[in-house]
């Protein structure tokens, strides 16, 4: 699928942020980024160095084949922060919405506001494109499920597997 949102050149918090597509050569770079995910909870873990990095390396592949499996035809992106890496996009269109399947950032690059800019220019976008934007988080990752309701996403279900589903959906649109 063709991306229908871009960012270009969007300002945020001074640094300059755009968007390219993935390539395999990002593969290496987009497993430290989830092992970057899971710094805290992995730190609760016993096992050594080596069986941590295993663990999320299969985690890390079964997720992107999970991805790949229920939103063929998404759009992966990397967020580029003043010309470096500094996260991934994830965005599939269907029935109406634009679906935020991943959002990542690495430590340095998060509660800085990168990934308010991103997520309110994709509301903008879809607001002009007369979509709705969904997403989901997890239960226990109350840091982003705060932000998502502050940036006036609504909960919409709550799943057996642990995720709130949540939706976004311009003011002057009906919900559907």
């Amino acid at each position: 699928m063709a991306c229908l949102f871009q960012i270009d050149d969007l300002p945020a918090g001074g640094a300059k942020v755009s968007l390219r597509p993935r390539t395999a050569i990002d593969d290496a770079w987009l497993r430290n980024l989830y092992a970057s995910t899971r710094e805290e909870e992995m730190s609760r873990v016993p096992w050594k160095a080596a069986e941590k990095q295993m663990f999320l390396r299969m985690q890390y592949d079964a997720q992107d084949r999970s991805y790949r499996e229920t939103y063929p035809g998404a759009d992966h992106h990397i967020l580029i922060v003043d010309g470096r890496n500094a996260g991934r996009l994830i965005l599939a269109e269907r029935n109406g919405e634009i679906r935020i399947v991943d959002i990542s950032l690495l430590p340095r690059h998060r509660h800085r506001g990168l990934g308010s800019a991103v997520i309110r220019e994709l509301q903008r976008q879809a607001s002009a494109a007369g979509l709705r934007v969904a997403l989901q988080v997890y239960f226990q990752n109350t840091t982003a499920h705060r932000l998502y309701l502050l940036l006036g996403f609504r909960e919409t279900g709550t799943r057996k597997d642990g995720y709130i589903d949540m939706q976004w959906q311009a003011a002057s649109s009906p919900v559907a």
